[in-house]
């Protein structure tokens, strides 16, 4: 877990959107493609505000994989 906060997110506790959205490409990207994250709010977020195409798509894709 960071010191900043960011693994709360992982750990279903409440965070704030700056957390995800300003975190590194290599965090997003983990948060999109595994299981760590579920929030459909986080990955709406990512989906949305990702920093990379790679990190949107990856996003995109579980959050209407989940929806399915």
């Amino acid at each position: 877990m960071q010191a900043d906060g960011r693994g709360t997110i992982a750990l279903g506790k409440p965070w704030a959107a700056e957390e995800l959205t300003g975190a590194s490409d290599w965090f997003q990207r983990m948060a999109a493609t595994t299981q760590i994250v579920t929030s459909p709010e986080a990955l709406r977020l990512l989906t949305e505000r990702g920093r990379t195409r790679r990190v949107r798509n990856a996003a995109s894709r579980r959050l209407h994989t989940r929806t399915s």
